[in-house]
């Protein structure tokens, strides 16, 4: 996976600021897209996944991130190593 970061910099000294340099940087080397599956079991809800393309670079960790009203908000209990390919969350977790 290819993402593209712009950024600026610019310096300033005593007189004040300089004009900013604008640059763009392209990375190359990203994990790439994932294919997760859910199911119920045991009132939990089960996610698994396979990984992804490594793009050069070994997979550190996989992040579950829920959806709601102000955002995204990852969940510390399915952080996971690069080692595991699934998580397990109760309910009363998931929609806290």
């Amino acid at each position: 996976m290819v993402q593209s970061v712009n950024y600026k910099v610019r310096a300033t000294n005593i007189c004040g600021p300089g004009p900013w340099a604008y640059r763009n940087i392209v990375i190359d080397n990203l994990p790439g897209c994932m294919t997760v599956t859910t199911r119920i079991q045991n009132c939990r809800v089960v996610f698994t996944w396979g990984a992804p393309i490594k793009n050069g670079q070994n997979i550190s960790s996989y992040r579950i991130a829920v959806k709601s009203a102000v955002g995204y908000t990852t969940l510390s209990q399915c952080s996971q190593n690069a080692q595991t390919n699934s998580c397990s969350l109760s309910m009363d977790e998931l929609i806290q």
